[in-house]
């Protein structure tokens, strides 16, 4: 209730010309449904093909606001310690995982962008759905082994 109303009264505040309701339509389903949500809106309201800029443009700015928000909440909580862990020399880099994580996410993206094409969804932003749910599927069955 509190994102809706957030949303109303920030399109009356801040005007951005006749793309107004839908960029507040648009910030109201990430903060409610996450990045996926937020495309899929964009997608609805023919923002990614008519204003693919602004799309982009309001994608930076919720995730530096948030990065931002997120970051006060946390140094503002009572059991917070934001000091860094000592690096002691034993630590090491596992450059093999890092290398295994890294080739998994490149193989689950292209799973997720080629089912979508096959199944007739790719077009502007709509294998992300495809390449989540997929990388959500791969991560239950991984803690399940």
């Amino acid at each position: 209730f509190g994102t809706v109303c957030g949303a109303f009264a920030a399109a009356r505040l801040i005007k951005i010309g006749a793309l107004t309701g839908r960029v507040a339509g648009l910030f109201t389903s990430t903060y409610i449904g996450g990045t996926v949500n937020y495309f899929a809106v964009a997608k609805a309201l023919r923002l990614t093909t008519e204003s693919s800029a602004l799309v982009a443009a309001g994608l930076v700015v919720d995730n530096v606001i948030m990065a931002v928000y997120l970051s006060v909440l946390f140094a503002l909580s009572p059991n917070s310690k934001i000091v860094p862990e000592p690096v002691s020399g034993g630590r090491q880099i596992h450059w093999n995982r890092m290398l295994k994580s890294g080739l998994l996410a490149i193989a689950l993206s292209t799973m997720g962008i080629a089912l979508s094409n096959v199944l007739g969804l790719l077009a502007a932003f709509s294998g992300i759905p495809v390449v989540t749910r997929i990388t959500a599927l791969a991560a239950s069955l991984r803690t399940r082994a």
